[in-house]
């Protein structure tokens, strides 16, 4: 059995996804920020399994390999990244999506518009009642978006039918 880590992030995801065209090749998504909670599991699965890590370009796949399994022949990093994956074919389709933010790169938007409209809210002494209000109203705002785009990207994240 051939493990194949995908260490990308969602937005990347969106553009590009792999999935298993063979029974012995196994597609996990695990962005790299959580492989350090992974560590575990990686190397129980690398003790009867290859793994391969796979990113975009090999950097992070790399990095990963050196500061988690520098001593763990069974992990790989595939450092040519997503360009190497012309010689496995055969074993992984790769299908195209059309793009987009994550749902963190919505949040950290919004968290922005946050903290600047209470910096000019407490700046320009507006009544704390009518802050108050303002915060309750991006708070609001923001758990409805959350849940909104987390559809619509359910939708851009490219799966086979």
């Amino acid at each position: 059995m051939i493990y194949i880590i995908d260490l990308r992030e969602e937005q990347e995801l969106a553009q590009l996804r792999i999935i298993s065209k063979d029974e012995n090749v196994n597609v996990i998504t695990i962005p790299a920020r959580y492989i350090f909670a992974n560590v575990e599991f990686i190397n129980k699965i690398s003790k009867k399994n290859k793994v391969y890590l796979l990113c975009k370009r090999g950097i992070r796949s790399c990095k990963i390999k050196s500061q988690y399994f520098p001593n763990n022949p069974n992990v790989q990093s595939i450092s040519e990244g997503l360009g190497s994956l012309d010689k496995l074919k055969n074993q992984v389709e790769i299908i195209r999506g059309d793009g987009g933010y994550g749902m963190e790169q919505h949040l950290l938007l919004i968290f922005a518009i946050v903290l600047v409209s209470l910096m000019l809210a407490i700046y320009m002494d507006i009544n704390k009642l009518y802050i108050l209000a303002m915060i309750g109203l991006i708070f609001g705002v923001t758990i409805y978006l959350t849940f909104y785009n987390s559809i619509i990207l359910s939708k851009k994240i490219p799966y086979k039918n």
